[in-house]
């Protein structure tokens, strides 16, 4: 559903397995979801119903581990420990998708560069 990816650096990827929606960090080089590679399970979603969905990466603070936290319909999950893309800053990006093998709406998409809400 959503893809960036920068090669010879890495990115980030949601995507459908049926009704699951599911988060991983890429590799250096981009390769299609399989069904053996490791990914996070956002959560189920249903057809036909709205979702307001959030990401959001958050880096480690002394001995924590990086985190992606998930926001679905105002309701914050569980924090879910995962590798923060190694995308560096300038690098191009090779590969940006938006709503690829997806059937339905999208009303809007925002990448912020720091976290909404937080003071800076």
């Amino acid at each position: 559903m959503i893809t960036l990816h920068s090669d010879g650096y890495g990115g980030v990827e949601v995507f459908f397995k049926g009704q699951e929606l599911h988060y991983r960090t890429l590799n250096r080089t981009y390769s299609e979801p399989s069904s053996g590679e490791q990914s996070v399970l956002i959560g189920n979603f249903q057809a036909s119903k709205w979702y307001y969905l959030g990401l959001e990466h958050e880096n480690a603070k002394g001995i924590g581990k990086p985190c992606l936290k998930i926001v679905i319909n105002n309701e914050c999950k569980k924090p879910v420990e995962v590798a923060l893309p190694s995308i560096e800053a300038n690098s191009p990006i090779t590969r940006l998708s938006l709503g690829e093998n997806f059937i339905g709406r999208i009303s809007s998409f925002i990448l912020f560069k720091h976290s909404v809400g937080q003071n800076r």
